[in-house]
């Protein structure tokens, strides 16, 4: 939802999806930046008319390492040209354990 500043009713933003997060504003003013972490495709920030649901894509992030799959967050410069990513590295050990528990005969 939007709330505007001069008052009156909150609109929803147009073409705003569930999975979405905003990082932050245009310039401007006049669009909205969200960070896209489609699974289908490398995350990228999207500006979006939040009046007309418009979409395009700005950026699409680039990583050094292709294993880390989740940008933790975003700063985006003004004039959205440059931008700063931390990501999350999630490591796991799988251990197979016999005998633990005794066999039905």
């Amino acid at each position: 939802m939007m709330y505007w500043l001069r008052g009156g009713a909150p609109e929803a933003v147009k073409g705003l999806q569930a999975d979405e997060m905003p990082v932050g504003w245009t310039a401007d003013g006049r669009a909205l930046i969200l960070l896209d972490e489609t699974p289908a495709s490398a995350p990228r920030l999207v500006r979006i008319d939040p009046e007309t649901g418009d979409r395009r894509v700005l950026i699409e992030l680039k990583r050094s390492d292709p294993v880390n799959n989740v940008v933790g967050s975003v700063v985006l410069s003004e004039d959205a040209s440059t931008y700063v990513a931390s990501y999350q590295d999630v490591q796991a050990t799988l251990f197979v354990v016999n005998g633990l528990l005794p066999r039905n005969k």
